[in-house]
C-alpha cells in the first residue's frame, strides 16, 4: 500500500498518479491514489508482479492535480525518492530482462484496403514468461498508423496479431514502426525502425478504396462564451470547423492550457470532438467544464490532433492560424 499526503490551499486535491519502477528501470506498475476518508491521504494498492526483479522499487513519477485543474508533476530517480517512496522487493526467481524477440514477419506481402493483414512474433522470456505484444504499422506518407495487439498460439514461441486495414488506407508500403513486449514480471522492451528486427517488416496495401493519404484539415476553432468567471464552475462550448477530401474526419481531440502557475506548470482542460453522424459537413462540438478557482487569464488550445477514417492525422499547436481564435478568458 502507498500512501501519498498532500493538500491543496484552495480548490482541494483531485487526482493523484504515477508509477513505481523496478531497480534496472525496466518493469513499472502504474497506480491512481484515492482519498477514500476525506483526511487528505492518498491510497493506492501495488501489486509487485510475481518474480519481479529482487532490489529497491521506488516512485519514479508523480502528479497530483487539484480541481481547478493545476498540475504538479514530479519525477524521481532512487536517490532522490522522499522518503517512503521506495520498498524492498526479495524473490527467488528475480527477473530484470525484458522479453528477446527473434524473429517478427508478414502472413501476406500485398493486401487491399478494407482487408486483414497478420503479423507474426516469435519471442520468448527467460523467466516469468511473454504477458505482452503490441506495436503499429505507419502508412507510406507517414499520416496514419494502424495499431495491433498479438495472442499467444499455443505452446509455440510465436505471437500473432491482425492487422485491420482501414477501407480507404493509404496505397503503397506500410512498414513496422514500433514493437513492444512486456513480460508478466512487467519487463519491457521497445523496439523501432532502427533495430533489426522490425526495420524490414512491411507489406504493401495494392488498393480497392480511395488510397487516401492526407490528413484532415482543421478550418477553424473557436469558443462560446469566450469569458467566463471563476466564481464557479462554467461550461463552454467548443466549436470545431473541418474538412477531409478524402475518406471524411472520423475525430478531434486535444487541450486547453491556462495560465503558468506558480511551480512553472499550466493547468490543463481534455476534450474531443467527432463528427454529427446524421450531418458529416456540420461543425464539430464538444462542452467543457471550467473549473471553479480556475486559473485567471488567457485559456488555449496548445494541441489539437484531428483523424480521418483511414487513420491519417494530423496535429495543430498553439502557433497554427487554424487555432488562433481557440481561446476564452477567465476572470
Amino acid at each position: 500500500m502507498l500512501s501519498v499526503g498532500s493538500t491543496d490551499d484552495l480548490s482541494g486535491v483531485k487526482f493523484v498518479y504515477g508509477s513505481v519502477r523496478s531497480p534496472s528501470g525496466a518493469a513499472m506498475v502504474p497506480f491512481s491514489a484515492r482519498d477514500a476518508t476525506g483526511s487528505g491521504v492518498f491510497s493506492a494498492t501495488i501489486a509487485i508482479p510475481a518474480r519481479g526483479e529482487t532490489g529497491d522499487w521506488f516512485v519514479a513519477n508523480l502528479q497530483i492535480v487539484d480541481k481547478a485543474e493545476n498540475a504538479l508533476a514530479l519525477a524521481f530517480a532512487r536517490a532522490t525518492v522522499p522518503e517512503g517512496g521506495a520498498l524492498r522487493v526479495v524473490s527467488s526467481e528475480s527477473d530484470a530482462t525484458a522479453p528477446d524477440v527473434h524473429r517478427v514477419s508478414i502472413v501476406k506481402g500485398s493486401v487491399g484496403a478494407g482487408e486483414k493483414n497478420q503479423i507474426v512474433v516469435d519471442v520468448d522470456d527467460d523467466r516469468s514468461g511473454v504477458a505482452l505484444v503490441t506495436g503499429a504499422f505507419q502508412s507510406p506518407s507517414k499520416s496514419a498508423f494502424i495499431p495491433f495487439t498479438c495472442t499467444h498460439n499455443g505452446e509455440s514461441p510465436s505471437w500473432e496479431g491482425d492487422v485491420a486495414i482501414p477501407e480507404n488506407a493509404d496505397c503503397g508500403e506500410w512498414t513496422l514502426r514500433q514493437l513492444r513486449v512486456v513480460d508478466k514480471a512487467n519487463n519491457s522492451a521497445f523496439l523501432s525502425m532502427d533495430s533489426p528486427q522490425v526495420g524490414r517488416v512491411s507489406f504493401v496495401v495494392s488498393g480497392g478504396g480511395g488510397c487516401d493519404s492526407e490528413p484532415p484539415v482543421v478550418d477553424a476553432m473557436y469558443f462560446s462564451p469566450t469569458a467566463v468567471s471563476n466564481a464557479a464552475a462554467a461550461e463552454i462550448t467548443v466549436t470545431v470547423t473541418a474538412h477531409d477530401d478524402g475518406s471524411g474526419v472520423a475525430s478531434l481531440s486535444g487541450w486547453i492550457d491556462g495560465p503558468i502557475a506558480a511551480n512553472g506548470q499550466s493547468p490543463r482542460i481534455y476534450f474531443e470532438c467527432a463528427p454529427d453522424p446524421k450531418d458529416k459537413d456540420a461543425p464539430m462540438t464538444a462542452r467543457i467544464t471550467v473549473p471553479q478557482f480556475a486559473g485567471k487569464g488567457t485559456w488555449r488550445v496548445t494541441l489539437a490532433q484531428v483523424a480521418d477514417k483511414a487513420r491519417n492525422t494530423r496535429a495543430y499547436n498553439r502557433d497554427d492560424p487554424a487555432l488562433r481564435d481557440a481561446s476564452f478568458t477567465v476572470d
